[in-house]
């Protein structure tokens, strides 16, 4: 834009003002000026007009951005052939722009081949991504000129803006993609007292224990489904242990997530330590399946719940994408967390380590020790467990023991389990590195043979292993 320098209150006088570009204010428009000037307020009056006539053919006031949105009167290629600044809108070019719904300045540069664009897309119900920023690099090839090979177009450059940049998600698993339990789906039902962990670090459950409440991981995230009309809402539940809660004492914190429903419908995302609730109702909904909310967080001196509460009628579905928990006012981006970091933080909590169904003499472990007592003998087994975990776990067998279809003793071959003497088993955890497996022996004969120790393994066939669970229950 050209400037205009005032260089004192106007005192009627040849130093009224100073140009310092020519052709803003021509010699011409001076001596109107002039010859016009009775008082301030005639001066200031003359000089707007004037200042107005020159943004208006450039562009720059409401009655020409009326009229200068990209469309089939006002194309691209007239936009970039342009000599002075235009404020444009965009409204249907999808070809030469980067994102459909903007607003942008046209700036033309001093080699008049080289030109710029500051395009700004505006958010509608449609799109769920928060504003974006670009800069359009525009070349327009002269017919008789030193182009040095280049031809007309543009190169569009995204700036790093707010939406870019993406805080720290506090959950784990927060798109479900993890679940170690070796489970294919989880159905409700009134054995599980509260529902059970399915994907790993979120339990699924119904009200009332009621059955018929299907939740199934597919690949665009969490499915449930009521399969029956009984009872009223289903949910879903985090929680977040004091270790890991406490820092988001007195911060303010944003819960969002992207859930699409059918007939379902989110009734409300809680958060709550013990019997308290810091939030406690419906989301700020944002189109069709985004939700947010955002609180400011008390003293926190509990394990922290996040409830995802939803209802719906018989066959009606919410799909689960993501959640998001964040420092912050503000719901930024979701990133999908890498899968193996992911998997490390999962394990902290619970661990599974065994082989799945089909495979075979997939895990063997040596003998470690032996104790020997005249009534009664066992042998110890101590396995390194795959991750440290928060706290001590509960260690439990799992499979059918002394099959070949589940786990047992079992010669150096593995082969075939050894069925010479009556085998028990038990576990326990060995702090919150280590485990340990004592087998023992139930024959009247209690005593081993020697030879025992260099013969035996304890093997696990198919579909049988070892769970270790420091889950928050």
């Amino acid at each position: 834009m050209k400037h205009l320098e005032i260089l004192n209150p106007p005192q009627f006088s040849e130093e009224i003002y100073k140009v310092e570009e020519e052709e803003f204010i021509t010699a011409e428009i001076e001596n109107e000026i002039k010859r016009k000037l009775v008082n301030n307020d005639v001066f200031l009056k003359h000089l707007i007009e004037t200042l107005e006539e020159k943004w208006m053919k450039a562009g720059m006031l409401t009655e020409a951005l009326e009229h200068t949105s990209i469309n089939e009167a006002f194309t691209f290629e007239d936009l970039i052939s342009k000599k002075e600044i235009i404020f444009f809108t965009n409204w249907s070019d999808f070809t030469n722009f980067p994102k459909l719904y903007g607003s942008g300045i046209f700036l033309p540069g001093f080699d008049t081949r080289c030109n710029s664009i500051i395009y700004t897309t505006s958010p509608t119900p449609h799109q769920k991504d928060f504003r974006h920023v670009y800069v359009g690099y525009i070349f327009v090839a002269e017919e008789e000129g030193d182009n040095q090979g280049l031809t007309t177009g543009v190169e569009w450059k995204q700036l790093m803006t707010h939406d870019e940049v993406s805080n720290s998600n506090l959950l784990i698993n927060p798109d479900f993609k993890i679940c170690q339990r070796n489970m294919e789906e989880y159905i409700t039902n009134k054995t599980d007292n509260g529902g059970r962990y399915y994907p790993d670090r979120w339990i699924c459950r119904r009200d009332y224990n009621d059955a018929g409440l299907q939740y199934k991981i597919e690949e665009d995230g969490l499915h449930a489904k009521f399969m029956t009309t009984t009872g009223s809402w289903g949910s879903i539940l985090y929680r977040m242990d004091l270790e890991s809660a406490k820092v988001l004492s007195g911060k303010t914190i944003t819960i969002s997530g992207k859930i699409k429903t059918s007939s379902s419908n989110i009734r409300g995302i809680n958060l709550y330590q013990g019997s308290t609730y810091i939030v406690n109702g419906a989301p700020k909904k944002i189109g069709e399946d985004f939700y947010t909310v955002t609180a400011k967080m008390p003293e926190i001196t509990d394990n922290l719940v996040l409830e995802i509460r939803f209802d719906g009628t018989e066959n009606g579905e919410s799909i689960f994408e993501y959640l998001k928990l964040e420092l912050g006012s503000i719901a930024t981006p979701f990133v999908p967390p890498d899968r193996a970091t992911e998997l490390l933080k999962c394990k902290r909590y619970y661990q599974r380590i065994g082989v799945p169904e089909g495979d075979y003499n997939a895990i063997i472990h040596h003998i470690t020790s032996y104790t020997s007592a005249s009534t009664k003998q066992y042998i110890t087994f101590y396995v390194d467990m795959e991750q440290e975990m928060r706290v001590a776990p509960t260690v439990k067998l799992y499979g059918t023991p002394n099959k070949d279809t589940g786990y047992s003793i079992a010669n150096v071959d593995g082969n075939s389990p050894d069925n010479s003497m009556q085998w028990s088993y038990s576990t326990n955890s060995n702090g919150n590195k280590m485990f340990r497996i004592m087998v023992y022996n139930e024959s009247t004969d209690k005593r081993f043979d020697q030879t025992i120790f260099t013969t035996k393994h304890l093997v696990f066939y198919t579909n049988s292993g070892v769970e270790l669970d420091a889950e928050i229950h």
